[in-house]
């Protein structure tokens, strides 16, 4: 589903300078807005959230200087404006499909956007019931040609520790890397 609708370019500005990321579904009965089911009937709860999205999208296109993008659960649809670039959602959680609209619409404008996830767990050598666990989950954006800025973030915990100590530790760690190759 991975295409262009309309021209995704900017009038009268020169170039795109930005990107307005919109993630939305399909305006289906049943699919959305089914919190508003009762009172309103599937059908009246989709028209609520197609109207909703329309409007949504035609001031996205409106945004000077900006490329919309769409990422879409679903089929577009004759709501979707001239102007948008629409990608198909990927991941199962929001939080996925947020990072993967994100890395796309980055990655469609800059370059490849690549995150990395570890989780260690050591146990006590004198306790079987005491471990400590520490995740690591980074990410390198492109900056330019061979530089990039990394953000970390780090999550120790300990179910057992001495007096004084916490359980939990998150720490983030910033910084800019340069490849040599």
């Amino acid at each position: 589903m991975t295409g262009m609708r309309g021209t995704g370019g900017v009038r009268g500005t020169g170039g795109v300078r930005g990107t307005v990321v919109v993630i939305a579904k399909e305006p289906v009965p049943g699919r959305v807005k089914t919190r508003l089911t009762p009172p309103f009937s599937p059908w009246q709860a989709a028209r609520l959230a197609e109207a909703a999205l329309a409007d949504t999208l035609t001031a996205a296109v409106q945004v000077p200087a900006a490329r919309p993008v769409v990422a879409l659960d679903g089929a577009p649809g004759s709501w979707l404006p001239d102007g948008c670039d629409v990608i198909a959602q990927r991941g199962r959680g929001l939080d996925q499909r947020i990072a993967a609209a994100f890395s796309e619409a980055y990655a469609r404008k800059f370059g490849k956007i690549t995150f990395d996830e570890k989780t260690l767990a050591d146990f006590a050598w004198n306790d079987e019931n005491a471990f400590s666990a520490s995740g690591n989950t980074g990410m390198k954006l492109p900056l330019y040609k061979k530089l990039a800025f990394s953000l970390s973030i780090i999550d120790s915990f300990q179910n057992d520790p001495q007096v004084g100590y916490q359980k939990n530790s998150l720490q983030m760690a910033t910084g800019l890397s340069f490849s040599l190759h």
